[in-house]
């Protein structure tokens, strides 16, 4: 179990939920070459976060 006062860099909301809709956008057009690009930018930022 994670330590209480353990402390996690702080995630930009509003990049991240920006990421998530357009993500969810190329998604739906079935723009999937673009969608993976940003995937992988979320990938990168939750990696980031699960390290520390």
């Amino acid at each position: 179990m994670a330590n209480a006062t353990q402390e996690y860099p702080k995630i930009d909301p509003k990049k991240t939920n920006q990421l998530i809709s357009t993500l969810g956008e190329l998604v739906e057009k079935h723009n999937f070459d673009e969608a993976w690009t940003i995937a992988g930018q979320l990938n990168s930022i939750l990696k980031e976060q699960r390290k520390l």
